[in-house]
């Protein structure tokens, strides 16, 4: 049988909290490390969820760009099949590594739930927060992985052995994961979460809200969404930030900046992080320029995940001050497809280009944004429309477009307002974690990526209505004996 996930993620997220741990560990034999005596000190709890952590800036989930990779949005230089869906299937590398990463961190958070529950020794007001962290990354990783795999092993527990990989191959359906393990468990992050960072990145009691409203989005819960947003909008000091660039300087993270309304505000509040001397942001030269890019001092980008032609068109480019983290580079002679074009200007997103001065080995230090204030306040523009209509949804919605320098709303009918949202969500929020999710949501991936106008995908011509949801990872079948199963409209073959 396969080293594959299912037997590999539940025992690497034991193992690699190991390696996290600064804790002096050279009294046990390495040979006898379990969860009971692995749990001994604070500091080896701390360790545990940190390494759950590792995973949300997973390079293989953000190097692929999962959040608008094969959208209307975004296409990829390369035709990679998560874009054109040419060679999409159960043989495709990335899906594999994609589920893999984001089955590791499900596997780490409960590793840390298993272990610090039963701890003797550790205060139990940190017990309660560490427990809060675990619980809502196991929700965002499987919140990721449902909505882009469909029905999937439920893990709650660390895998022991690897003789458990085909016991456990039962797939539950997303909405028994959702009503048993998301929603619980971002409604018990909700509750015992602070509402400041433990440490510098960690989660709060506002991440685990906004989170929770997106879970129920999903599940077309406007009523229970709009509840969970109120646990966001007008908290604290979170606001939009006065200047959209100020979201994307690396000296402004974890910081509060000018607000829209006056004061000082924190307008992120959950980033994948990255560092330059650590692990660094690889947006810089996957998005970045191939014939320039001045903010990493004269480093080369490969200009691979670009925006399409058809989301550039939806700014106003004008007036709208967000269309400037879009910046336009011409390649000369040179055209992604077709040699017989000529002059052909490229568009490259700025909003990950490090602004610190050089990115060694052209890798940045700017986070990536999960989930912001703006993003909320979308959300609740959309709730409130769905259940009260559009004069009391125009609150919500304005202040993101006053931000941008284009025209409030006014006037609309209820259809015409979701309409403007999901535009508007695209502008504000373009290459962060959101498009592919929203456009599954509302049921409209398909339709949007057939819309395309422009020749530089495949994926308008191969789209399927299957490509909703990704393939089952063939080596993971195997590795149960075919127990797993397939996702429908996929096979074996390919890549």
């Amino acid at each position: 049988m396969k080293n594959t996930f299912l037997k590999r993620s539940a025992l690497f997220g034991f193992l690699s909290l190991l390696l996290a741990s600064c804790t002096d560990l050279d009294e046990i034999p390495r040979d006898e490390f379990t969860p009971s005596n692995f749990f001994l000190t604070e500091a080896d709890a701390e360790a545990a969820v940190t390494s759950a952590y590792a995973g949300v800036a997973a390079d293989e989930v953000w190097n692929f760009g999962i959040g608008w990779g094969g959208t209307d949005i975004c296409f990829y230089r390369w035709q990679d099949p998560f874009s054109s869906y040419v060679g999409l299937n159960a043989d495709f590398t990335i899906t594999s590594l994609i589920y893999t990463d984001l089955y590791s961190g499900v596997g780490r958070a409960n590793t840390a739930i298993i272990g610090i529950t039963g701890m003797e020794n550790i205060d139990e007001s940190l017990r309660v927060q560490l427990l809060a962290e675990a619980k809502f990354l196991r929700a965002y990783f499987y919140y990721n992985l449902t909505n882009l795999f469909g029905d999937l092993p439920l893990l709650t527990e660390p895998v022991t052995s690897f003789e458990e990989t085909e016991a456990l191959a039962v797939r539950t359906p997303v909405a028994d994961i959702y009503n048993e393990l998301i929603i619980p468990d971002l409604q018990q992050a909700v509750a015992d979460l602070p509402t400041l960072e433990r440490r510098q990145g960690t989660v709060t009691t506002y991440a685990a809200s906004l989170l929770l409203a997106k879970a129920y989005m999903y599940r077309g819960d406007y009523q229970n969404a709009n509840t969970a947003l109120d646990g966001v909008i007008g908290q604290a000091n979170l606001g939009l930030a006065a200047d959209y660039f100020d979201l994307f300087r690396v000296g402004n993270e974890f910081q509060s900046v000018p607000g829209l309304d006056g004061g000082m505000v924190r307008e992120d509040i959950f980033d994948a992080q990255f560092s330059q001397d650590f692990n660094g942001n690889a947006m810089v030269h996957w998005m970045g320029s191939e014939s320039f890019n001045p903010l990493s001092n004269g480093g080369a980008g490969w200009s691979n995940i670009l925006p399409t032609v058809d989301y550039v068109n939806m700014f106003d480019q004008t007036n709208d001050v967000r269309f400037q983290q879009i910046y336009t580079d011409a390649f000369g002679d040179r055209d992604l497809r077709d040699e017989d074009l000529t002059n052909e200007w490229l568009y490259n997103v700025r909003k990950y280009m490090d602004d610190s001065g050089a990115a060694p080995n052209n890798e940045g230090g700017m986070n990536i944004h999960i989930l912001r204030y703006a993003d909320a306040l979308l959300l609740k523009a959309e709730a409130v429309n769905e259940l009260n209509g559009p004069d009391a949804a125009y609150q919500y919605i304005n202040p993101v477009r006053r931000r941008a320098g284009i025209s409030e709303l006014s006037g609309l009918s209820k259809d015409q307002l979701l309409d403007s949202i999901k535009v508007e969500r695209a502008r504000e929020l373009g290459f962060e974690d959101n498009r592919r999710f929203d456009l599954l949501r509302w049921g409209d991936l398909v339709t949007a990526v057939r819309g395309l106008s422009e020749d530089r995908t495949d994926g308008p011509a191969n789209i399927q209505e299957h490509n909703v949801l990704m393939p089952i990872p063939q080596s993971e079948i195997d590795a149960t004996n075919g127990k797993l199963g397939q996702n429908p409209g996929y096979a074996a073959g390919g890549n």
